[in-house]
């Protein structure tokens, strides 16, 4: 969801010209909807939802009062899901998959026997614990490498230069190479080295988080990669991506104007200055007061106000 929210977002605001202001000022970084059902549908469709629906609720008319606890866990967790994101944690899928697994193990199987109804529960009984020891020694691992890998982050913002640093992200990165937010932080200190060849491959690294994490950190670090091996065009891409994250932000909108007039697109420069002027604020401050002074300038040079 962390790739679909702020990309549906972008898309919105994209696509419609015309605003409500309220849509306007609320829109902020977002990576959720707050409602799974509605993420299920929009990732495995209306049939796949309702095969899920289907499911839950066969196990759930199940009778038996040992059966009490796992339904009541499934049902908690399916009503929490309207309004929060539980099936983006672990643990909560793990207790969830675990409750449907003792439920459909109560499920009467009249072509068993005796002896394999015993059997099948053993074999379901040793998967789970399995299952229990490779999420717990997984879960150790994974979080050895995160606490190392925010050792580094402290290092690296007081030397980008520090050639060990980028040894030991190197060596992290082959470890870490699937977690998109470690893409972004190996990608930013690499871009923040000012050495042409790390900054492409840090780009290329953000990039590939991209795929699965988009932030506004992850826009604004391309948006300022691009720029410092000017690329305005991709630059400009990255920066109107950002502009529609989050459309309130005055700052964003004047680096946009900036970009567009140093790649000599005037029109287009001069149509996103008389669109920041127009902008409702959402917190008035002195650091608004003076983009707005310094886009009346550039419009000024463009012989428009």
């Amino acid at each position: 969801m962390s790739f679909l929210y702020p990309q549906w977002q972008i898309d919105f605001f994209t696509n419609h010209s015309t605003i409500n202001e309220t849509f306007f000022l609320v829109a902020g970084e977002s990576f959720l909807a707050f409602n799974e059902f509605m993420q299920m549908i929009i990732e495995i469709g209306l049939l796949g939802f309702l095969l899920v629906i289907f499911v839950n609720l066969f196990l759930l008319s199940l009778r038996g009062e040992k059966l009490y606890p796992y339904k009541l866990t499934i049902l908690a967790i399916l009503i929490s899901s309207i309004s929060t994101y539980t099936f983006h944690v672990n643990l909560i899928i793990y207790v969830y998959l675990s409750s449907l697994l003792f439920l459909v193990n109560s499920v009467e199987i009249k072509t068993l026997k005796l002896k394999a109804k015993s059997f099948y529960n053993k074999i379901l009984n040793a998967f789970l614990i399995l299952t229990y020891i490779v999420l717990v020694f997984t879960v150790f691992m994974e979080c050895r490498n995160i606490a190392k890998w925010l050792e580094l982050e402290k290092s690296s913002e007081i030397s980008a230069k520090n050639e060990s640093l980028f040894k030991e992200f190197e060596n992290l990165h082959t470890k870490l190479n699937y977690n998109s937010k470690f893409l972004l932080a190996y990608g930013t200190f690499l871009i923040n080295t000012n050495e042409n060849e790390k900054i492409k491959k840090g780009i290329k690294l953000i990039e590939e988080s991209q795929k699965k994490y988009i932030s506004f950190q992850s826009l604004d670090m391309l948006s300022l990669a691009y720029l410092k091996i000017e690329n305005y065009k991709k630059s400009i891409f990255y920066t109107q991506k950002l502009k529609h994250l989050v459309p309130s932000k005055f700052g964003t909108r004047l680096r946009l104007i900036k970009l567009l007039k140093a790649a000599q697109f005037h029109c287009e420069a001069v149509k996103e200055a008389k669109y920041l002027l127009s902008m409702p604020v959402k917190i008035p401050s002195i650091e608004v007061d003076e983009i707005k002074r310094h886009t009346e300038d550039i419009l000024k040079e463009y012989n428009d106000i």
